[in-house]
């Protein structure tokens, strides 16, 4: 793992003189090492937001688009773009090979993740409803045609299949992990792939396909402690270390630290 000062990330001089007399200890991200105060916090997902969000339903004039508050980095236990802990971690952003990451949190408890998955279904579902209604919508306003049962079902359908700690949604186009471990969750959005308008190109395919793409991840990711720096080869995310990687993947690691008051 490489090593990198603070200063080359252009955040030393400002926080030096502030930390001057406190403990400087070893993190990582991505493929490098650096020295950091002992005192800081990490912008991320509030994962309240994802379990229990906040109800703020928002509609189109004909139903319902949208029935919780949206979630996002900050340095709060909810999520405020207009606050300045949301403002101070908007430099913040999770690539990592292909993937959008969110990383949580850490919850006071265990999250009950089978209570979450359900949450996950249900999200899809009032999806999958909201696309159908704009379907029946246009069709009726605009007299544009409406695509079969058979092909709307190809389109739309949702294929979840559980993992230790974790579960997949597929669909056509892609899939997304969400990941329970140490009282955090951990989203990896693949890359939608185009729509071929082919009749093999279902949910049940995509499984087949990437299914050996997301064994391989799951069983070389595990999450980390801030400050624990892993001895073997691979890619540090915030609170989490994804081994065995080829060091050639492509990513896009922003993390904003704030020191604690």
């Amino acid at each position: 793992m490489k090593s990198l000062s603070l200063a080359v990330l252009g955040t030393g001089l400002l926080i030096s003189y502030a930390t001057s007399g406190q403990e400087w200890k070893s993190e990582c991200i991505s493929y490098y090492q650096m020295q950091l105060p002992d005192s800081l916090e990490v912008g991320l997902y509030p994962v309240v937001g994802f379990v229990n969000p906040d109800e703020r339903p928002e509609g189109n004039g004909f139903f319902i688009t949208r029935r919780y508050a949206g979630n996002g980095i900050t340095f709060s236990d909810k999520y405020n773009s207009a606050q300045a802990d949301a403002v101070q971690a908007q430099f913040s952003s999770f690539y990592y090979d292909g993937y959008e990451l969110d990383i949580t949190s850490e919850d006071r408890s265990q999250i009950n993740f089978s209570e979450y998955k359900k949450r996950v279904i249900d999200n899809i579902n009032f999806r999958t409803e909201v696309i159908r209604k704009y379907k029946e919508r246009d069709l009726r306003l605009l007299n544009k045609p409406m695509e079969s049962k058979t092909e709307f079902n190809r389109k739309y359908s949702h294929i979840l299949k559980d993992y230790q700690n974790a579960f997949v949604d597929y669909d056509y186009r892609g899939y997304t992990i969400y990941i329970n471990s140490g009282r955090r969750l951990y989203h990896f959005w693949g890359r939608n792939e185009p729509d071929t308008g082919e009749r093999t190109q279902t949910a049940e395919a995509q499984v087949e396909k990437s299914e050996p793409e997301v064994r391989s991840l799951l069983k070389r990711f595990r999450p980390r402690k801030l400050y624990e720096v892993p001895a073997e080869q691979g890619f540090c995310l915030p609170y989490g270390f994804i081994a065995g990687d080829s060091g050639d993947e492509p990513r896009n690691m922003g993390v904003t630290y704030r020191l604690k008051n």
